[in-house]
């Protein structure tokens, strides 16, 4: 949801063309811009346009005559951590997982499953097949390029749980998808996945109308490599300050001479005061309970998640009228994920 205050009027819509439509002017926000040169997205409760901000995921708004009030319904940060054995949290891991996938699965149209072959659509569509007696329609995208082609751990991933696979690869070409990717999110990208996600919307939506997705996994429970990069490098006891610089420039793009240096002297200008670390910190500093490990998380699921990584099979399923649903994001089970510690 995005809202804008103009005066005496209050704007709000799900994507922010709509916002532009009913007349709002186009002013670049250089504070935005400055902040997607580091992240490779406009971190939220930005946005690159002046005036128009995104409301956080687990916020509601009020608007009166008074104006808009923005209050939280839901409060991650609050959860408190404890220590688990191994077995108990597979045992509760898979419980909610299960739940949330079947949940997700009541549909009144056709539907099936993204699947890469990675833990997370895997585990999916491995608990999908629990609860239908139809074979789970799944869906890849390979690449002709085989250093980049992962397409055969979706084959079998597929072979294992008995599914009706369809598979397409692509090349270069994909990338006359770009301007059509750009006006669905309204926001640039750096993230060139875009471009395969939406092709792979578009071979689903021949098939099926909705679509379980492995979204969400790797931010909750640490599947990415940057993390234990980071950590095996820097260990798991930084002090805090310490922890935020050395993190921000690990996850970021540019440094902030670096970005300086790509600005005209009148752009400089404008944005001499910011400094993008302050994002990082803001959003750090909330979960001072945490470890590190659980804080580099929170991180990517206060911003990642949001700014990036939903946005993708968000709006790239919805450009053709594809329902994406994302069982990791359950909200019990999000907050199981945060109340175990990373260390």
């Amino acid at each position: 949801m995005f809202l804008c205050e103009l005066g005496d009027r209050v704007f709000f819509g799900s994507e922010i063309k709509a916002i532009l439509a009913a007349g709002v002017d186009r002013k670049v926000s250089d504070e935005a811009l400055h902040h997607f040169l580091s992240y490779g997205y406009v971190p939220p409760p930005y946005t690159l346009f002046q005036g128009i901000r995104h409301l956080m995921p687990g916020w509601g708004a009020t608007i009166s005559d008074a104006g808009v009030s923005e209050w939280q319904w839901w409060k991650p940060t609050e959860t408190e951590q404890r220590s688990i054995g191994e077995s108990e949290f597979c045992d509760q891991f898979v419980g909610l997982l299960e739940d949330s996938v079947r949940l997700r699965m009541r549909s009144d149209v056709s539907f099936g499953a993204f699947l890469s072959g990675g833990l997370d659509s895997s585990s999916v569509v491995g608990l999908m097949g629990r609860f239908t007696d139809q074979p789970v329609k799944t869906f890849s995208i390979g690449f002709h390029d085989e250093r980049f082609d992962e397409s055969m751990w979706g084959r079998m991933a597929s072979e294992r749980f008995g599914t009706d696979h369809h598979v397409e690869f692509v090349g270069p070409e994909i990338v006359h998808k770009w301007v059509r990717a750009v006006y669905h999110c309204d926001q640039p990208h750096s993230d060139v996945s875009f471009l395969p996600t939406m092709r792979l919307s578009e071979l689903a939506v021949q098939h099926v109308k909705m679509v379980l997705t492995g979204d969400g996994g790797d931010e909750l429970f640490g599947g990415y490599t940057k993390y234990t990069g980071y950590f095996a490098k820097n260990g798991l006891n930084q002090p805090l300050e310490e922890f935020v610089a050395g993190y921000h420039k690990h996850i970021t793009l540019f440094s902030e001479d670096e970005k300086h240096g790509l600005y005209s002297g009148t752009q400089s200008a404008k944005v001499k005061d910011l400094n993008s670390i302050d994002v990082s910190r803001h959003w750090l500093e909330q979960v001072p309970h945490f470890d590190r490990i659980s804080q580099a998380l929170w991180l990517d699921i206060a911003l990642l998640l949001p700014g990036n990584n939903l946005v993708k099979p968000d709006r790239m399923a919805m450009a053709v009228s594809l329902e994406a649903r994302d069982p990791f994001l359950d909200k019990h089970l999000a907050e199981f994920a945060l109340s175990v510690p990373g260390i």
